[in-house]
């Protein structure tokens, strides 16, 4: 790498990093002889490419190697052990964030990294949990989705899916507050006599197994779908938010904030109608164009 310019690398008196510095600065200064100097973003890219696949191919005389390229032992290596790929609903089984929690009348609090405050979950098959028995569960959650979790038993032989009671500060809409009472309540109603919560420290385990028994991919299969059928309601409010903008351009109405919006489905309701008033009026001209 020493011959790319702008390499400053592991002496710097041989590799005079002060000039480069000077060089730098100028270039920060948007001296066009400094810039050209270095190698843009793609050029340095295939140069670092170039060196990797140099020393990928360059025949090592170290004890690891003993004459043979980096290349040439990976493959070799494939041949003997290849490398196992888990099934899709094996894949949980690599999540670091499966935490055994407490089941109480609030639900199951988890704070994920992501977020500032706890995140609440409970619905009505977390009640009948509670109200059999049940203290301990194990929750599954994945950080770009922690609004959606799997929970089981600690025998991990019983699973639901529950959701994250949120609503936004300043703008929940009313059927977003009666989704979250309704779960609330659910959750409530079988244990409402039921009073106290215990913390616990969080245990966090990973698993490494190429294999895997019916019950572990039972599991999985099911917080796949769980995940599946949440995705599919947010591309049903992505759906909604694409027909209201379109039916805005069309009708020449101002585009409205949908996150201030207390009720955007009766919102689109209301521009549907304006839609087909229109429609009715233009095809009343046509047929008679002396009213």
């Amino acid at each position: 790498m020493r011959c790319i310019p702008g390499f400053v690398g592991f002496n710097e008196r041989e590799e005079k990093r002060e000039e480069i510095q000077k060089r730098i600065a100028r270039a920060r200064r948007g001296d066009a002889e400094a810039i050209a100097f270095f190698p843009t973003m793609e050029e340095w890219r295939s140069q670092i490419r170039g060196v990797l696949n140099d020393f990928r191919h360059d025949p090592q005389n170290g004890h690891m190697l003993n004459g043979v390229s980096p290349a040439e032992a990976w493959n070799a290596e494939l041949l003997r052990s290849p490398l196992d790929k888990l099934a899709d609903e094996e894949r949980h089984v690599l999540a670091t964030h499966a935490e055994e929690r407490s089941l109480t009348v609030r639900g199951v609090v988890i704070q994920p990294p992501c977020f500032k405050q706890p995140l609440c979950y409970a619905n009505e098959a977390t009640g009948q949990w509670l109200k059999a028995g049940v203290r301990r569960v194990v929750a599954y959650y994945n950080l770009h989705q922690p609004e959606l979790i799997t929970l089981s038993d600690l025998k991990r032989q019983n699973f639901i899916a529950v959701k994250a009671l949120i609503l936004p500060a300043m703008s929940a809409s009313k059927e977003q507050l009666k989704a979250v009472a309704t779960a609330r309540r659910g959750h409530l109603a079988a244990a409402r006599a039921i009073a106290g919560e215990i913390k616990h420290r969080i245990t966090s385990t990973i698993t490494r197994d190429t294999g895997h028994d019916d019950a572990t991919r039972e599991l999985g299969r099911f917080h796949n779908a769980a995940v599946e059928q949440h995705n599919e309601e947010e591309t049903d409010d992505q759906r909604m938010v694409r027909e209201i903008r379109k039916l805005e351009n069309t009708l020449g109405e101002p585009a409205k904030d949908l996150h201030t919006l207390r009720r955007p489905g009766q919102y689109l309701e209301s521009i549907r109608w304006k839609r087909e008033q229109r429609h009715g009026r233009n095809a009343e001209m046509e047929l008679n164009p002396e009213a």
